[in-house]
């Protein structure tokens, strides 16, 4: 037996023998994760730097502190949410009384993505063991220190019955995916989502694909430039760009353009100074092969700000491009890295048709002060999620699901979406026998009888 499928085995008995199930099992392992990351921020801080050259505030910001928040809020409420739900019950069930009552599906693989690789394992665990599942963690190989120090804290902080962590190594990695999940949760690119998706096809495994795209930045004439351009700046260039909801490419209305790009140099400038090399806010490129692909856009535009690049530390400065044509290669696929392109719009059916050309896209941005424009263009479009005057501020609330549509993914979870996504919502009736009616079974005597009943069941059925 192969060490991945002897991990899912082992998980599988350990679902089966009923310890996950419990108020006080999963409460507890929901607290030690919030131990794990409390005693050990440093050495997360030093893993990320070390793989990717991720900043000490990308680390805190973008992972630390979010997925702490997210573990503290599913011990707030976890009660709650394991509650039966009663619900009503038609007049033609009576007697009887319904609910539904979340259950754990089994065991869960978790693939974790490179960019945020604490983040996308903490988040989707904590709502995985909030729902009762046993978990097999599939760390990103290409953050090997991240990896080998999550392999190492796991199995100290957790029940090593219930949750693995396995970075499969030759044939092992065709493995990982023969194996029979009860639910599968991947976030990383749509080419693998699509490899991932037809291998959980062949055991009818639900999947959570959390995905990418290019996300478009809308701006409209009346947009307050200096607040937009704040945002959309620190937004954008957080982990160095290489962020699955952040903005991808501007739109913005032509008659503003200049003003804008004007605005964005002047934000990029002031946020990460004369040499953002040495600003603590900026990353770095997570390897080579990388970098040489986002150096290789830089010629397709103009640049504005930035273009700088160092290969001795995967170093490409924040940039905007302006004068960028649709059919380059900056704007072919999402771009994963500090590029801005800027490209303008003159009305409305030129931003559908612009935004048509990437399918669904994870997040969409819009930046007006006239509320009947965005909800026009909201309600002309379709993507994972909206900011109106904000970036990447859906993420942090956990009251709001996060996931994608179409292109961009399926399913959503954080907070209470998580532990719904992965429960499965049993319904659960329960008629008490004091009250037997015969007329509810055959035989049916005559066409008279059957007239009656069917008569009787319009009326109850209403």
């Amino acid at each position: 037996m192969s060490a991945v499928a002897q991990h899912v085995a082992d998980l599988k008995a350990t679902f089966r023998s009923g310890k996950t199930r419990s108020y006080e099992w999963r409460l507890h392992q929901l607290e030690q994760l919030v131990k794990l990351i409390d005693e050990n921020e440093e050495k997360f801080v030093d893993a990320l730097k070390q793989d990717s050259g991720k900043s000490e505030f990308s680390a805190f910001a973008g992972e630390i502190l979010f997925v702490r928040a997210e573990a503290m809020h599913a011990i707030k409420h976890l009660k709650k949410w394991m509650k039966p739900k009663k619900v009503g019950s038609p007049l033609f069930l009576w007697p009887c009384k319904s609910k539904i009552q979340p259950t754990p599906y089994g065991v869960m693989l978790i693939g974790v993505a490179w960019n945020f690789p604490l983040h996308l394992t903490i988040g989707p665990l904590a709502a995985s063991l909030a729902a009762g599942n046993t978990a097999l963690i599939k760390p990103p190989s290409m953050s090997p220190a991240y990896s080998a120090l999550i392999e190492e804290l796991i199995p100290q902080y957790l029940d090593n019955d219930a949750v693995r962590v396995h970075q499969p190594q030759g044939p092992d990695r065709d493995e990982l995916l023969r194996q029979k999940y009860d639910l599968i949760l991947y976030t990383g690119s749509y080419h693998v989502g699509q490899i991932v998706m037809r291998a959980a096809a062949e055991h009818l495994t639900p999947v959570l694909l959390e995905l990418g795209g290019k996300n478009p930045c809308v701006i409209a004439e009346d947009a307050k430039l200096d607040a937009t351009a704040n945002r959309i700046i620190d937004a954008k260039f957080l982990n160095a760009g290489q962020v699955c909801v952040t903005v991808d490419y501007i739109l913005v209305h032509e008659s503003i353009k200049d003003a804008l790009v004007a605005k964005l140099k002047e934000k990029v400038e002031y946020m990460f100074g004369d040499n953002p090399k040495e600003s603590l806010a900026y990353s770095r490129i997570i390897n080579s092969h990388h970098y040489e692909r986002i150096k290789g856009l830089l010629s397709d535009g103009d640049i504005v700000v930035g273009g700088q690049c160092d290969p001795e530390e995967n170093y490409v400065s924040p940039t905007v491009l302006d004068n960028v044509s649709l059919d380059s290669e900056v704007m072919k696929d999402e771009i994963f890295g500090p590029i801005l392109p800027v490209v303008s719009y003159k009305n409305k059916q030129d931003i559908l048709d612009i935004m048509a050309r990437y399918g669904k896209p994870l997040c969409l941005y819009i930046f007006t002060e006239n509320t009947a424009f965005a909800d026009d263009l909201i309600n002309s479009t379709e993507s994972g999620s909206v900011g109106i005057n904000s970036i990447m501020l859906h993420m942090p609330n956990h009251d709001l699901p996060f996931g994608g549509v179409g292109e961009s993914g399926m399913g959503q979870y954080h907070g209470k979406y998580g532990f719904d996504a992965m429960s499965h919502m049993r319904p659960i009736v329960n008629k008490p026998t004091w009250l037997d009616i015969k007329q509810s079974y055959p035989p049916i005597a005559d066409r008279d009888e059957l007239d009656q009943r069917k008569k009787a069941m319009r009326f109850l059925m209403k």
